[in-house]
């Protein structure tokens, strides 16, 4: 399974920032507090949902990855990573620090986010037992 969007890497990045779980709300706030997507026309536009959009596609995103097992609910609108998401999260992150990921597939993600996916991969990495 893979990861289909940048919102989707961002969400499980929130997620792991923020102690592996937390409410719908505290995740896209962390999300958007923290710049990690880049601001894109239209982002600040109001959905029917009475959400704007970029609240709307972390909504989907969220969707996206609950049906991948990359995150639970436990309770109504609360977001938990899984452990097969948490995987898939560092997978990611140590892409980036071997300078193995598509930077094109990042368009959306602030220098900030794959900065800090850097040092993650770069820790995760370092401390990886000898094979």
């Amino acid at each position: 399974m893979t990861l289909d969007k940048e919102e989707q890497v961002t969400i499980l990045y929130a997620l792991h920032r923020c102690g592996g779980k937390g409410s719908k709300a505290r995740i896209i706030f962390y999300v958007i507090q923290n710049e990690l997507l880049k601001p894109r026309e239209g982002d600040t536009d109001m959905r029917q949902t009475r959400e704007t959009r970029v609240e709307n596609d972390l909504a989907w995103a969220r969707a996206d990855l609950k049906e991948k097992k990359f995150l639970t609910m436990p309770k109504h609108g609360v977001w938990q990573i899984t452990n097969l998401g948490r995987e898939k999260l560092f997978g990611v992150a140590k892409k980036i620090y071997a300078n193995k990921a598509d930077e094109t597939w990042f368009e959306r993600c602030n220098k900030k986010l794959i900065t800090e996916m850097f040092e993650l991969g770069k820790t995760l990495s370092e401390n990886a037992p000898a094979a």
